[in-house]
């Protein structure tokens, strides 16, 4: 059979396997029934598959033929392949850790620790603030109006909590005289040689005790002695001992002195004159 006869002979959907060389089909026995009672023979002819082979089969064949005409001279062309999907890319603040999950959200509820400041030879060992600037004129007010009011070289400084009062212009006429008398019988008067300097000043309706503020204007003034009538606080007392090399003495409050007992006041002067 010459080949323009077989091409003629072959069903069309089956004539480009022929031009294409394809002469013989195998074809499963146990998927395909023989036709008749012996299996084709293996040197069947295209023409004789075709005519063996059931219909659902010679259509599976015809996706390979559609495959075939994707040739381009003679190499296949790449097969299209669906892009992969893109991993996408973890941010730093999402790359998984090796440590257990429960560490890691301690790790994020845990606060971190704040910086312990230095301490500094400024420091103040009571309060942890540094001491005021060494000029008296830049100190908040009303300090300033207070320093310009000393004597420069006193050798006594006297304070108590209503002294605050007294500069603020809530003098009581009782303490005044007291002071007056004193410093007369203790031999200080009209010589430039007593301070007076606030230990409290008040502050929304109350005395409020200002230690960094009255150790800081001792240590200036520095006087011999620091007579204190009345009560002073630990605080105070420590500010004073760390900034100021003055001695310090408490004595009984002015109203105290006001009709003393001989013997109290004798000692309140006796104390005033070794200043």
């Amino acid at each position: 059979m010459g080949l323009l006869d077989s091409l003629l002979e072959v069903p069309e959907r089956l004539r480009v396997w022929q031009m294409a060389g394809v002469r013989h089909f195998y074809i499963d026995p146990e998927a395909v029934p023989a036709v008749g009672d012996s299996p084709a023979p293996e040197s069947a002819s295209v023409e004789d598959a075709v005519l063996a082979a059931p219909k659902d089969v010679v259509g599976q064949a015809e996706p390979a033929v559609e495959q075939v005409e994707t040739t381009v001279e003679g190499h296949p062309m790449a097969p299209t392949t669906p892009p992969a999907p893109e991993t996408p890319q973890a941010s730093p603040s999402t790359v998984a850790t090796s440590d257990p999950p429960s560490q890691a959200l301690s790790a994020r509820l845990t606060p971190p620790t704040p910086p312990q400041p230095s301490q500094t030879p400024q420091d103040s060992p009571t309060g942890g603030r540094a001491a005021l600037p060494d000029n008296p004129d830049r100190w908040p007010l009303p300090w300033p109006t207070f320093f310009a009011k000393t004597p420069p070289t006193p050798r006594l400084v006297i304070t108590y909590r209503e002294l605050g009062l007294d500069m603020a212009g809530q003098s009581e006429p009782r303490r005044r005289d007291l002071w007056r008398r004193l410093i007369a019988e203790a031999g200080l008067a009209g010589k430039g040689l007593v301070a007076f300097w606030p230990l409290a000043l008040p502050q929304g309706g109350a005395l409020t005790e200002m230690p960094l503020h009255f150790a800081c204007g001792v240590a200036r003034l520095n006087p011999e002695l620091v007579a204190v009538f009345g009560e002073i606080s630990d605080l105070a007392r420590q500010e004073l001992a760390t900034r100021a090399a003055s001695t310090l003495t408490v004595l009984p409050p002015p109203h105290a002195l006001y009709n003393p007992d001989p013997e109290v006041w004798e000692h309140v002067i006796a104390t005033l004159r070794r200043s």
